[in-house]
């Protein structure tokens, strides 16, 4: 039965564990690459920065590792930006209009600039674009699609969490912005876009975006809606995959359309099973019949260990074998594992190059998604843990413009649990400018690791504001805040009815922001008072009420 959504919504899921190891055939390859260190990369490696001659030869290697594309290029390459998680479209009306995005940060990082844009008219022969999102910064996560009338359509997370989309009617020369969902209560991620291209369809033109929502009424679970005005509006959510009672949520989801209107969905879900995935690959080294290998566990520390799996004789060519741990390392909270490989006169340990082993277990916590949002005069931060596992908690770490990190707080953790576990903290000391944070999750045995950053952009009040007191009538404490627009000397007191000063608050200059400050009058009597705010030629007045 047709639907005024779509005629038909097919659901394909799957769990999976893979790896891909690929060999170069080719040495004439030209691979663009980011820089990771700094320290040990050579800027002037000319694979870091390519120009693509006038004429290309277009190569596809299929070999048994999967198929190798040349030639290889950024599309906009720079020395000093990173470019990943890229999303490619091609105009149904003409191969040589491609539309492309990314996300993108400075390098070294110090700031997220959200979705890049990159586009060709001619065949590739010339790019435009930008790292910078010309339509403002976001919070990345690009899907780019191009509609059967060459509009450019992208989709992103948006500023603060929610669901965005850009569009550009001209080639990108100008954009329009439009939000596709605000944020559920948490964060709309890991999102994915289609458009309907099919020429004569009763849906040609209609736009689909389908995320994971974290928070609200369709928490953890996959959803979609739909727009048949270029972006500008959009239906309401519809959930996509309630139905599969997955153990923690839903993602991963892939968008395609088809004749008639039909509309695809593909989705992952996860299952908690703990797996260890070993993988043998001859192409650098050739196992003899006679050579063992085995996975040993160990849930005390490494003081013993015993045998999970175990070949005799690893004779094999590009083979592998999956090992289900699940009941092994239920409720163990220090599990170790380590590869054996024995061959006549040799016995390795881990170290063998073409020996390959996965597993979620060596992650003591999974964190699902890590988010911070403006609320009112502060930056909250909230993320998911989909597992906790020996987690003593997060240390909370800010930083500003290119200076280091610093500890502003810390949320316990909840040990050992496979429940999804939601957190939040408040950092109320912001003023306006760029902020970046990170979580430090600390295990009870001092091991730790960092989430990604995620980076807030705090902009200046657009006018002088004193705020009343709170609370008010008070005893013997109150707060008051108040905001300045641009930067300069600023002055609060407090004086009795009799117009006699009683005490300064703030007196120093002070950068545009919002603020806030703690007044206690213990030593006063009770009775009313007049707190000022003055800066430059602003002046405000307002009364409290202490009642002791």
């Amino acid at each position: 039965m047709r639907s005024a959504v779509y005629t038909l919504l097919t659901f394909l899921w799957m769990v999976s564990i893979f790896t891909t190891t690929l060999f170069s055939q080719d040495n004439d390859k030209i691979w663009s690459k980011i820089f990771i260190d700094q320290n040990t990369i050579d800027p002037g490696d000319p694979n870091y920065k390519w120009d693509p001659p006038a004429s290309q030869t277009k190569t596809f290697l299929l070999g048994g590792s999967g198929i190798t594309v040349n030639p290889n290029f950024r599309s906009l390459p720079t020395t000093n930006t990173t470019q990943s998680e890229l999303s490619v479209d091609v105009a149904p009306f003409s191969e040589n209009i491609v539309f492309a995005s990314a996300n993108t940060t400075n390098w070294p990082v110090s700031a997220l600039f959200g979705t890049g844009v990159y586009w060709t008219l001619d065949g590739a022969q010339t790019w435009g674009g930008s790292d910078v999102p010309p339509f403002g910064s976001n919070s990345g996560d690009p899907a780019s699609v191009i509609g059967n009338n060459g509009n450019f359509y992208e989709n992103y997370i948006n500023n603060p969490g929610g669901q965005g989309i850009s569009v550009s009617t001209d080639n990108g020369a100008t954009w329009s912005t439009h939000t596709v969902a605000p944020n559920p209560g948490s964060l709309a991620d890991k999102n994915h876009m289609m458009i309907d291209k099919t020429p004569g369809s009763p849906y040609e033109g209609r736009l689909y975006v389908a995320w994971t929502d974290f928070g609200g009424p369709n928490d953890l679970d996959v959803v979609l809606r739909y727009s048949t005005d270029d972006g500008v509006t959009w239906s309401s959510s519809i959930n996509l995959s309630s139905f599969l009672n997955a153990v923690s949520h839903s993602q991963g989801v892939n968008i395609q359309t088809a004749a008639n209107g039909d509309v695809y969905a593909t989705i992952d879900f996860s299952s908690y099973t703990e797996m260890v995935w070993i993988e043998f690959d001859n192409d650098w080294r050739t196992f003899d019949s006679d050579d063992d290998a085995l996975v040993e566990i160990s849930t005390d520390g490494g003081s013993s260990w015993f045998s999970v799996w175990e070949r005799n004789g690893v004779d094999e060519r590009n083979s592998h074998e999956v090992v289900d741990i699940t009941t092994i390392i239920a409720g163990q909270t220090n599990v170790q594992v380590r590869v054996r490989v024995i061959q006549p006169g040799f016995d390795w340990w881990w170290t063998i190059d073409n020996f390959a082993i996965y597993g979620m277990f060596i992650v003591p916590v999974e964190l699902t998604s890590f988010a911070a949002v403006i609320a009112g005069d502060n930056i909250q931060l909230n993320w998911i843990t989909a597992t906790d596992l020996n987690n003593q908690g997060f240390e909370i770490q800010r930083r500003t413009g290119d200076g280091e990190f610093e500890k502003v707080g810390f949320v316990p953790g909840h040990g050992t649990t496979t429940d999804i576990q939601t957190y939040s903290y408040v950092d109320s000391k912001v003023a306006s400018g760029n902020y970046i944070y990170r979580l430090k999750q600390i295990d009870f045995n001092g091991i730790f690791e960092y989430s990604d950053e995620v980076a807030v952009d705090v902009t200046a009040p657009l006018e002088f504001a004193l705020e009343q007191n709170y609370p008010n009538p008070f005893n013997p404490g109150t707060v008051i805040k108040y905001s300045i627009p641009e930067n300069g000397f600023v002055t609060i007191n407090v004086y009795n009815l009799l117009g006699e000063k009683v005490t300064t608050l703030v007196s120093r200059v002070q950068k545009a922001g919002r603020y806030e400050i703690n007044f206690d009058a213990s030593n006063l009597a009770s009775g009313i008072y007049v707190y000022s705010l003055k800066s430059g030629s602003f002046n405000s007045v307002k009364k409290m009420l202490l009642m002791k």
